[in-house]
């Protein structure tokens, strides 16, 4: 390692000098984008969460020193579930579904090389001797992460497939990042079939699993009737709309009334090709302009199509958040 810096595992009194790192690195998408696209400014006790971050089998936070830390990086192991267990490491990223890789250096500190040993360092760490992929997320637009992870040996995928893991399931994916101005006039659209739009209650929480395990297919705890109810009775922030036809739930869109961000949305497949994704999709954005929210996000991986012609049709505005992948050799 070069003798003018040095890089080491954090622990909880780097936390106020890593949240320092943090807001500098990522100055411009804190002010560009904000809390709504998972950039609010942090500070020690946010650092202090990732370091005992229990949602995944480990998570590590790495820093640079160089008269001071200068740079950070925030990886998690994950065992991916799928024929197989396949553990990946990831590169955390400042939000799920609209973030970008946690890994930051201080503006004055770049150009140096400082962030290309960062990676490598945490690609090497010791516990991650089992790991059979390292993987980042990126905007397609931010070329100096882009290129740092390509020095290294990460390629980009819209798709990346394990066969061991799935012949038919991803094990990871780039996302669409779609966002519509709610203060502009919303398209119309028509359906030429009688379909009925209303909030959704209990009593509908079976028909909102069935639709789950046909359109979320890689989230197996969202398949239940008891999840569905919870999720109907705002456990996770949402304010849940179903579409019926003929007497029958055939679709479910939702959103986050505090950032505007729309959940997943999903017509059954014996229903779709119909034109009531389209028409409900317009509803619920005709509801989010009523509740006097100005902006409505929206995040779709690249296997899902549908939504990601939805967005055309409806004149959103995309953005491409890619895939990194390493295949971790030995």
């Amino acid at each position: 390692m070069n003798p003018s810096f040095n890089i080491r595992v954090a622990d909880i009194e780097d936390a106020a000098a890593i949240a320092k790192v943090h807001n500098e690195s990522f100055d411009y998408y804190i002010k560009e984008f904000g809390f709504k696209y998972s950039y609010p400014i942090v500070n020690e006790q946010d650092v202090l969460g990732w370091i005992h971050d229990r949602e995944y089998e480990e998570s590590k936070l790495f820093i640079v020193e160089k008269d001071g830390i200068v740079g950070y990086a925030h990886c998690v192991l994950v065992l991916e579930r799928g024929d197989c267990e396949i553990p990946v490491m990831y590169f955390r990223s400042t939000g799920w579904g609209f973030g970008q890789a946690r890994l930051g250096v201080i503006p004055s500190n770049r150009k140096q090389g400082l962030g290309s040993e960062l990676v490598r360092y945490a690609i090497g760490y010791e516990w991650l001797h089992t790991t059979k992929y390292a993987v980042a997320h990126s905007y397609e637009n931010n070329i100096g992460a882009l290129c740092l992870f390509d020095r290294i040996g990460f390629q980009q995928h819209d798709i990346f497939m394990d066969n061991t893991f799935s012949k038919k399931r991803p094990l990871v994916n780039s996302s669409i990042l779609a966002s519509f101005d709610l203060t502009k006039t919303i398209p119309s659209s028509n359906v030429s079939i009688k379909v009925g739009i209303r909030k959704a209650v209990e009593s509908d929480a079976e028909a909102l699993a069935d639709i789950s395990k046909e359109n979320i297919w890689w989230n197996p705890e969202t398949w239940t009737s008891q999840w569905a109810k919870r999720f109907i009775n705002g456990e996770f922030s949402h304010i849940v709309y179903v579409a019926e036809y003929e007497g029958t739930v055939v679709g479910v869109m939702n959103y986050i009334p505090d950032t505007g961000e729309i959940g997943f949305t999903g017509v059954h497949p014996k229903h779709q090709k119909k034109g009531i994704g389209t028409y409900f999709m317009r509803q619920l954005l005709s509801s989010m302009k009523q509740a006097g929210i100005k902006e409505a996000i929206a995040s779709s991986g690249m296997t899902q199509v549908d939504a990601i012609r939805l967005y055309d049709r409806l004149g959103f505005e995309k953005r491409k958040q890619q895939a990194l992948v390493k295949k971790i050799e030995g």
